[in-house]
């Protein structure tokens, strides 16, 4: 590692703290899910159930609450609040726990997998879930990081 790298890591821990702390929660809200899945897809010697498994509906519940959860705690911690904001995530939140609940319920009504729009939509609502809970806990994160330091 050059010094150039040291020096902007240490000029950026904030940053730093922000995307480890995002990837931490990711991984403790992702991890049990997956090993139950890979579990079940190594019973039923089937790795194509790991990506096509309804349970990964679950995860993309856990992870649309924590998100919003995780970035509403650092906001309210430094006194950044805005009901606008909150109502509109919270709302988008709703919406993609009922979607996936629903897409999930479909799945196991079908005894697995589902339809291929199924599977479509399941991974489309996991990755917008992943995006979101990156951006969400990572700024808030970062934003109370930032303040806290100031």
């Amino acid at each position: 590692m050059s010094e150039e790298d040291v020096e902007n890591r240490k000029s950026r821990p904030e940053l730093i703290d922000a995307v480890t702390g995002a990837l931490y929660e990711f991984v403790l809200l992702t991890l049990p899910v997956a090993l139950y899945v890979a579990l079940e897809s190594f019973v039923k010697e089937d790795w194509s159930y790991f990506i096509s498994s309804p349970e990964w509906a679950i995860a993309t519940i856990f992870l649309a609450v924590q998100a919003v959860t995780l970035y509403f705690k650092n906001l309210s911690r430094i006194g950044r609040t805005n009901g606008r904001a909150f109502g509109g995530l919270v709302l988008l939140t709703l919406l993609i726990v009922v979607v996936s609940s629903i897409n999930a319920l479909e799945s196991l009504r079908a005894h697995g997998v589902g339809s291929s729009a199924a599977l479509w939509v399941r991974l489309a609502l996991f990755l917008l879930s992943v995006v979101m809970f990156f951006a969400l806990v990572g700024s808030g994160r970062y934003t109370f990081l930032k303040k806290k330091r100031e």
